[in-house]
């Protein structure tokens, strides 16, 4: 049987609302999707799965996301991460870049833009 294999994302946001809509959208665009609310829970999901794209948010409690994309490289060094953030701080922008991200989508961000990176990025 020759069934096409879904591609599996993370989705980490501590805001639940914004949670909802990343998975929401992100199962209609056709992947399967694992969300979390915090950087724990999300380098535990990396520990039990293989992503292939995680979108993480920057500005979270206890353990933020440059922290916990750190932490992810060193479990899945090549793991492929987009940050997402409500904060226009260039430092944290490029704290994600210098720890491997490769993009950051600014919240609230434009749906259309948001599929078309989310497609580049897993090559869908």
């Amino acid at each position: 049987m020759n069934e096409k294999i879904k591609k599996l994302v993370l989705a980490v946001d501590d805001d639940p609302d914004m949670l909802w809509v990343l998975q929401d959208f992100i199962a209609d665009f056709g992947f399967d999707v694992i969300a979390v609310n915090n950087g724990k829970d999300a380098l535990e999901q990396t520990r039990n799965n293989k992503f292939d794209l995680i979108i993480l948010d920057i500005a979270m409690p206890v353990m933020d996301g440059i922290e916990t994309l750190r932490e992810i490289k060193k479990v899945n060094p090549g793991q492929k991460v987009i940050m997402i953030t409500a904060f226009r701080d260039e430092k944290m922008v490029s704290d994600s870049f210098k720890e491997g991200a490769l993009d950051c989508i600014f919240k609230p961000f434009d749906l259309k833009n948001f599929r078309e990176i989310l497609g580049k990025v897993v090559g869908k």
